[in-house]
């Protein structure tokens, strides 16, 4: 207990040699007022181009989170410029006793090397703690701005750069003992931060292994801790770290009162510096990590329904990575080390500690990219052995294609970059892709939903969905404005559907039946009639209790109203329009109908939130009522707003229909789901006026204008509906609405608080203890 009082005297005597000169105060100004600047820089946007209503989500992710849809959080940022400020405080601590010999006094004092060098410490953390006190002013002002702020995250966010502020106040107190001169001592701490920042740029130059710049790495290792997930890896980490530095510290003024040999003092160095390094090995062994999150909504665990689909796995899993050096798309899979990579499926591993990670780097010995431009005359293999020197990769490892494929045949993927998933002889795969303003997720990895899909597909038969072809089709493998190939079989389109668990192909009815095992048998705007042996066996399909989506199109009525008849719908001749005005008379947003969230449950909040579903294009749909089928209007448009035309142009500026229609607070149904028992299974018919919500165009699109779109998720719903719910597994934590309380007139205050007027409170309070002080 005596020791630790005099550790905690020493603090207090350190912190008043802080206090009594101006350098803590103009720490403390200029980080309030740097912080200020950077928390109104984030809120401001919020407050000023932010939708307002439930459609404005994650306003408190946005202000707090790490990586957001156009920046990054507030704590983030705040721990990039930590450098500038720490380096005042620590530069100091030992060069001042240094430079005026009363470093002897302290070491013939019966005080030890340990309780100066940890009472020194202890200064520092207060001094952090006063920091951090500033920061939770900030949160403060942001829980008051925006309703539903996650104070886990919050409190994550403190803890992450407290954490961080305490490791780079050990390499400064260190750093500190090393030279007389103050300025000397700051640039060494800035050289040494800098060090373990860059270390993994610094071991890409000099070829250096991924490990030793994973476990030196400094800048990243709070990512986890401030969007919510406090583990003791992490934790240890910067512990450790910070020991690491203490204690060399205190080696260092032991050296200084009693000379040893360099052996002694090389070797003593040695092994501190190797007991930490095991300390931290340990540390990050997934079976001795323990996890805390912290945040509100749980978004750093896996949902309910990933954790389901892993109790499920009954054998080990593998997961192997193949990435093409060779390919246009090499950065994909090279944007992240091994080790990084490993860090991003640690929320998997976490629950599968089995979880077994290695990767081939291979080349295609046949395609020809733009490398080939880069280095013209050379061979694939001349190229392959170029890229790997570049990348710090042993070309001694790198396959090539067809060694690959006598292992496991990835040529079907047709894309550079894959994870193999495997449990015994099963096999599922992840993709990369690429970054739309249509997906919550701003990486190109995949997410828990991919993940947790992929998991599933090797407990479970995929469901298979059948596009019919022959009749002029839209097809699977067209791109475009009208193909569906971004929506069904593209590889690097998140939304896609063999990324979210289908296996998809097409059908000829013209020499094939139609498979009993069917999701669902897709029908997407024909050009030409069906014959009469395709209607029978389409009537045959759809009598057995086949599923079946009917994507019609304006136009289309005589080729599929036959078809429909037998469903009790038909199409309305011409389309539907409205007034003019920016778009063209025939672009639509249809609304989810009141009655679609019995169906759909998610329907009923974009319902409630206006949200709409692009139609560039629709027909009417009429339906009866009928025994055998019960007819639900999905998608809807108002009478009030749009007509039926027969004949439709660009430049048409009629305003009434040509025509009355009936009542306009009436509603024009495009979209329809019928369904009726059939034994112990019930039959499902989604009939759409409009093809277009699964072409790249509206799968892509997520608002017009200030209205926010759903084509995507449309999609998405409907073929989980015939599913029956097994795929796409919904691995989305839900979302809590926010919404801000104060206006721009809000936002000028607390710019005048945060910036001036705290920061002249402290001014005053500074100066006056100093005057105070100079006069005593």
């Amino acid at each position: 207990m005596k020791k630790i009082i005099i550790i905690w005297q020493i603090g207090v005597t350190e912190l008043k040699s802080f206090f009594y000169s101006p350098v803590a105060w103009v720490v403390l100004i200029l980080f309030t007022i740097h912080a200020g600047v950077i928390f109104n820089d984030i809120l401001e946007p919020i407050i000023r181009f932010r939708k307002p209503g439930p459609s404005a989500v994650n306003l408190k992710e946005y202000l707090l989170s790490i990586h957001t849809e156009m920046h990054q959080g507030f704590f983030v940022v705040i721990e990039g410029y930590l450098f500038l400020y720490i380096p005042l405080l620590t530069m100091g601590l030992f060069s001042r006793e240094l430079g005026s010999g009363s470093i002897k006094l302290l070491q013939s004092s019966p005080v030890s090397s340990i309780q100066v060098v940890l009472g020194k410490y202890v200064s520092m953390m207060v001094m952090g703690l006063l920091l951090i006190l500033i920061l939770a002013g900030y949160v403060a002002i942001g829980a008051y701005s925006i309703t539903n702020v996650d104070l886990g995250l919050a409190v994550s966010g403190l803890i992450g750069v407290f954490l961080l502020i305490c490791t780079f106040a050990a390499i400064g107190l260190f750093m500190s003992c090393l030279s007389s001169h103050q300025v000397i001592a700051a640039i060494g701490t800035l050289a040494v931060l800098g060090l373990l920042n860059y270390i993994k740029q610094i071991a890409y130059v000099f070829h250096l292994p991924d490990a030793i710049s994973y476990y030196m790495q400094l800048s990243g290792r709070t990512d986890q801790i401030i969007a919510g997930l406090l583990s003791t890896k992490n934790i240890f980490y910067f512990v450790v770290l910070t020991q690491f530095f203490l204690g060399i510290a205190v080696l260092k003024l032991m050296r200084m009162a009693r000379l040893k040999p360099l052996v002694t003092r090389i070797a003593t160095t040695t092994v501190f510096a190797t007991i930490c390094m095991m300390e931290i090995y340990l540390a990050s062994q997934q079976k001795l990590i323990g996890y805390l999150d912290i945040t509100t909504d749980k978004k750093q665990t896996l949902t309910k329904s990933t954790q389901t689909i892993i109790r499920q796995l009954n054998r080990p899993i593998e997961m192997h990575t193949y990435i093409d050096l060779i390919s246009d798309n090499t950065y994909v899979g090279l944007a992240m080390t091994e080790s990084e990579d490993k860090d991003y499926f640690e929320k998997y591993r976490r629950f599968i500690p089995g979880l077994k990670m290695d990767y081939t780097y291979y080349y295609d010995t046949l395609t020809t990219t733009h490398w080939h431009t880069v280095f013209p005359g050379k061979s694939n293999q001349q190229i392959a052995q170029v890229r790997a020197k570049s990348l710090n990769i042993d070309f001694g490892k790198v396959l090539s294609f067809e060694q690959v494929n006598r292992e496991v045949r990835i040529s079907g993927e047709g894309y550079p970059f894959v994870k193999e998933v495997k449990m015994g002889n099963k096999t599922s795969y992840l993709r990369a892709f690429e970054v739309s303003s249509s997906y919550k997720e701003k990486t190109n990895q995949p997410s828990e939903n991919e993940v947790a899909n992929s998991l599933k597909r090797l407990l479970v038969p995929p469901p298979k969905i059948i596009f019919l072809t022959g009749n002029g089709e839209r097809g699977i493998t067209e791109k475009g404005d009208k193909g569906y190939c971004h929506a069904t079989i593209e590889k690097y389109c998140r939304g896609a559907l063999i990324n979210r668990g289908f296996d998809v192909d097409t059908i000829d009815l013209r020499n094939s039946e139609i498979p009993d095992d069917l999701a669902v048998l897709v029908i997407a705007d024909p050009d030409t009639a069906f014959s009469p042996i395709e209607k029978a066996k389409l009537y045959k399909y759809i009598d057995k209790g086949g599923n079946l989506l009917v994507a019609a199109e304006p136009g289309k009525q005589a080729i599929l109203n036959p078809l429909l008849s037998h469903l009790g719908i038909q199409l309305n001749e011409g389309e539907l329009v409205h007034a003019p005005g920016p778009d063209a008379p025939n672009f639509l947003l249809a609304n989810f109908s009141k009655a679609s969230d019995v169906i759909f449950p998610l329907f009923g909040q974009f319902l409630k939130d206006s949200d709409k579903v692009v139609l560039r294009g629709s027909a009417a749909l009429s339906y009866q009522t009928s025994e055998s089928f019960k007819a639900t209007p999905i998608l809807t448009v108002s009478k009030r707003i749009a007509w039926q035309k027969l004949q439709v142009s660009k430049s048409d500026t009629r305003t009434k229909p040509d025509t009355a229609l009936g009542p306009k607070d009436q509603y024009w149904a495009t979209a329809l789901a019928l369904t009726r028992k059939i034994g112990n299974r019930e039959q499902r018919i989604m009939v759409t006026g409009d093809a277009d919500f699964l072409t790249e165009t509206e799968m892509d699109r997520d608002n017009v204008g200030s209205t926010w779109t759903r084509d995507l998720d449309f999609a998405k719903e409907i073929f989980k509906w015939f599913s029956y719910g097994s795929f796409p597994v919904d691995a989305d934590h839900p979302d809590s609405y926010s919404r801000y309380r104060v206006g721009l007139a809000g936002i000028a205050g607390i710019r005048v608080l945060d910036i001036i007027a705290v920061p002249a409170l402290l001014f005053l309070t500074g100066t006056i203890l100093l005057i105070y002080r100079n006069r005593r």
